[in-house]
């Protein structure tokens, strides 16, 4: 572990401390109202599956990303072992959802079991329509007949599809993007053009996949030696904590700025992600999530100094800046063991909330799946060099910054405070507990995903209790999106 003598992180020469803040704060109003505006975004996130989130671009879904992902692994896989009775097992879970992830999943069955099954599953998917008295759209009994004639024509083993019209082709082309392209470039037909590039992507979501869990898997092994380390080192007092509460007078001061900007991050972010323009609406949410740290004038308003601002919420650099940009890598590689546990926690979840078996009895079969995903991810399988930039400058450099200051500094400060009578170990995890709490259930991906997200915080929450400064925790959460962002752009990218 990366360390640093146990100095004061202010350079030397600084003035004294000011005078402490006489005002001691409005702590139980404030976490009234931190409580209610929690309660009020939770309800938010997980609104009905049908709401579509204001972030969110136009005609995408989380549902279709997650089967695009899905399916282009399945494809990856068979072109590496063939048939394989696991990977008609694993498709057949692709037969569910809205009627149009139902077509891509018949699409799939083609390329894997042939044109004939995939038939036999259209005409089921007829059947469940006609029981369940739903009416296909003008455009999705298009996309059904066309997917019917090209079948039809490959069960003929007419591999160029000629009774299939150029319209219709361009309709799967546009409509089912990926999937068309693979409907219309069957194996039979040999390595065209067309197929090659289906293939291309496939494999290389598959090489991703396979990589990134390779990957995952070492870093879960470094990840878990550097926690015994931690471990070792804090039980025989080598492992120096950086962060003391100093029983501030003036601590709940801290809560009423939570508050403040829990409302105003609610506000700026929605109305940025109103605008109309997608070319720019990324940039609007990314300078809305900055804007909202105005509500650090809140503690000075109060009567805190600026200085003492920063030592209490850890914006400071420390004695050496690269030493806790280098402790930032390190937290990092702690964190993935606590989120391996966290994702194990979630699919558990996800499982006992029959998110994994599809819609309940009683609802309406050709619901959306619900996937427990930000909706930041939508706009991935687009994504231009631009698009790719504004992603990059939300989830890695705005979120870790943002969310750093306001819930590793500023509540973490407060919460700290509040307990600190109670010795280290319950104040600890009693804040630390109560921060990872608030921290998941204010973001979008809903309830399922609240343990892998507190995960996360857990190991950022270490981070902050370790060195008394914000830089690693924003550099191990800045490493975290931004790793995900480029994981998933090489994966969905066109």
């Amino acid at each position: 572990m990366i360390d640093r003598p146990d100095t004061d992180s202010e350079p030397a020469g600084s003035d004294a401390e000011p005078a402490p803040v006489r005002r001691r704060g409005f702590n139980k109003l404030a976490w009234l109202l931190i409580v209610v505006g929690v309660a009020a975004i939770a309800l938010m996130q997980n609104r009905a599956i049908d709401q579509k989130h204001p972030l969110q671009p136009a005609g995408s879904s989380a549902e279709d990303v997650a089967m695009l992902l899905q399916s282009r692994y399945i494809v990856g896989v068979s072109e590496l072992t063939g048939d394989d009775p696991q990977l008609l097992k694993q498709i057949s879970a692709l037969n569910q959802g809205t009627v149009e992830q139902r077509l891509k999943f018949i699409v799939v069955s083609a390329e894997l079991e042939g044109a004939a099954k995939a038939l036999d599953f259209l005409e089921a998917l007829d059947a469940r329509l006609q029981r369940s008295n739903v009416e296909l759209t003008e455009q999705q009994r298009e996309l059904r007949e066309a997917i019917a004639s090209v079948l039809a024509d490959y069960a003929e083993e007419n591999w160029d599809a000629p009774s299939v019209a150029e319209n219709q082709k361009k309709l799967l082309r546009d409509e089912m993007g990926w999937f068309g392209r693979l409907l219309l470039s069957p194996q039979q037909a040999g390595k065209t053009k067309e197929r090659k590039s289906v293939l291309k992507q496939a494999n290389r979501t598959l090489l991703l996949v396979a990589g990134g869990i390779g990957l995952g898997c070492f870093l879960f092994m470094m990840g878990f030696v550097a926690v015994l380390v931690v471990l070792v080192l804090g039980s025989s007092g080598k492992l120096k904590r950086r962060f003391a509460p100093a029983d501030l007078p003036y601590q709940g001061i801290y809560a009423e700025t939570f508050a403040v900007w829990l409302g105003l991050f609610l506000l700026l972010t929605r109305t940025a992600a109103q605008n109309q323009d997608e070319n720019t609406r990324i940039w609007g949410v990314a300078a809305a999530m900055f804007a909202s740290l105005l509500a650090l004038v809140w503690p000075l308003i109060r009567g805190v100094s600026w200085r003492q601002l920063r030592q209490d919420i850890g914006w400071t650099f420390g004695r050496k800046p690269i030493v806790e940009l280098l402790n930032g890598g390190v937290c990092y590689v702690v964190i993935i063991p606590l989120v391996f546990i966290g994702l194990v926690a979630t699919i558990i979840l996800m499982a006992l909330s029959g998110w994994v078996d599809g819609p309940q009895p009683g609802a309406n079969e050709f619901s959306p799946t619900p996937v427990p995903t930000h909706p930041i991810v939508d706009w991935i399988a687009d994504a231009d060099w631009l698009v790719a930039l504004q992603l990059y400058l939300v989830a890695a450099v705005a979120a870790p910054v943002v969310e750093e200051t306001m819930f590793r500094g500023v509540l973490y400060r407060n919460l700290r405070e509040n307990s600190q009578r109670w010795g280290f170990l319950a104040s600890f995890l009693f804040s630390a507990a109560v921060n990872c709490f608030i921290f998941a259930v204010v973001h979008p991906q809903g309830y399922v995903a609240v343990p892998v997200l507190m995960a996360i915080a857990f190991g950022l929450t270490l981070a902050r209790e370790w060195r008394d400064t914000l830089i690693p925790s924003i550099v191990a959460h800045g490493i975290h999106n931004g790793s995900l962002i480029t994981l998933l752009l090489l994966m969905l990218g066109e």
